[in-house]
């Protein structure tokens, strides 16, 4: 009789925390929705990790692109539906619509800031769910030094166990910051010197804080045994020889996987933003054009000189397009592809 005192207890035990395990899981990500949805415009990445609203399943009728890049296709200092892909979206949307063409197009925002050639293979391995037609590669500034190896979206445990993007632990870490500094949290991202005593409530607050950003991380260290990028396939010393070796070689590779995966592929070179980006497109173009010249399936732009960085009027900074500059961009690439990427 005790004994089965003891089992059932033990059973009724198990499933209490199972229970509660289950709505503080229930709730996190609740609280989690709510914030992607409360931050879209500003804050980067929906729940799914790319910018802008989740993406339904794929229609019977549906063109689906996705652009890939940096900065400059995540559109930087923009709100989504200012950036680039957004943009193209509606001009080809609109160009099917005036021609009595029965398409929906969708443009999905896969860029990130700081992301390069190295990054492109393994978020067009990530998304492959989408069901995408085309890509789109839009990038080479953050490939003008050597050996870039950021890729954004697997620096996050959640994610690379999940294909899920949490915002709270970015939201948890800035309060952090916030109460750390008294306010002042560009300057610590700035990395400036702050001189500053939180009160006893607010050192309370922190260290509730750290408590949440301390579980985050064990389950960061655990999801690096189950994912891990790796960057030992390149041979540096090819860099000896030809110095755009690397931002080649993993261009190669992620257009080469996209056309094996019978998807279409554009390349497009940015604004020309130095002499030096000149010169790295100018090496990429020979490379792709003697391998991909007569493949159908693939279509190479030179855009740099399509617009002028140094036009204060389209971007903000000397490199990223304001919300004119993406417009217009986006224009002259839709007129460029739309045949190629809808048909007439």
């Amino acid at each position: 009789m005790k004994k089965r005192m003891r089992i059932k207890y033990a059973v009724f035990t198990v499933l209490f925390i199972m229970i509660l395990t289950a709505l503080s899981l229930g709730l996190i990500i609740a609280a989690d929705m709510y914030y992607h949805n409360k931050f879209l415009q500003h804050h980067g990445l929906n729940y799914r990790g790319y910018r802008g609203r989740v993406v339904g399943s794929k229609r019977g009728n549906e063109i689906r692109i996705i652009m890939l890049g940096g900065s400059s296709a995540f559109g930087y200092g923009v709100h989504y539906n200012e950036a680039l892909p957004y943009r193209l979206e509606e001009e080809l949307q609109n160009y099917c619509n005036s021609n009595g063409i029965n398409k929906k197009v969708t443009v999905i925002n896969l860029g990130y800031n700081n992301e390069g050639a190295y990054a492109f293979y393994f978020n067009l391995k990530d998304f492959l769910y989408l069901k995408y037609d085309y890509v789109i590669f839009y990038d080479g500034y953050n490939d003008l030094g050597i050996g870039n190896v950021t890729v954004y979206r697997h620096s996050n445990p959640v994610f690379r166990a999940f294909k899920y993007m949490p915002i709270l632990p970015l939201i948890i870490e800035e309060k952090k910051m916030v109460l750390q500094s008294g306010g002042r949290l560009e300057d610590m991202y700035l990395g400036k010197k702050i001189v500053f005593t939180p009160s006893p409530k607010e050192k309370i607050q922190i260290n509730i804080l750290n408590s949440a950003l301390k579980v985050y991380n064990t389950f960061d260290n655990f999801a690096n045994r189950v994912s891990r990028v790796s960057d030992k396939e390149f041979d540096m010393g090819q860099i000896k020889k030809d110095k755009w070796a690397w931002y080649k070689y993993y261009m190669k590779k992620a257009i080469d996987f996209a056309l094996g995966c019978d998807k279409k592929a554009v390349v497009i070179t940015q604004p020309y933003i130095s002499d030096e980006h000149r010169e790295q497109q100018g090496s990429l173009k020979k490379t792709i054009f003697n391998t991909y010249k007569d493949n159908k399936n693939f279509l190479y732009l030179n855009l740099g000189e399509a617009i002028s960085l140094k036009e204060g009027l389209l971007t903000f900074d000397g490199m990223h397009l304001n919300a004119d500059g993406c417009k217009k961009m986006a224009a002259i690439i839709a007129q460029k592809i739309e045949g190629y990427v809808i048909g007439k």
